[in-house]
């Protein structure tokens, strides 16, 4: 898969795998499951996304000066 100019193909990819992420840590709890595994990698993700958000933040302003 090419990475358009904006980054959005790196955005869905990210945004696919937390739902997949988070979808196992809800399956784990309904088994009775720990879901520790689960848990860090969707909490990486989230922290992944917000990284994403503020550096397409920071080009949009610097775009707009």
């Amino acid at each position: 898969m090419i990475e358009r100019i904006d980054g959005q193909v790196g955005l869905d990819s990210i945004v696919s795998k937390r739902k997949n992420a988070r979808r196992a840590v809800i399956s784990q709890l309904l088994q009775g499951r720990d879901p520790t595994k689960f848990l860090s990698i969707w909490d990486n993700l989230n922290r992944e996304l917000d990284n994403h958000r503020v550096e397409s933040e920071g080009n949009n302003i610097s775009e707009n000066t």
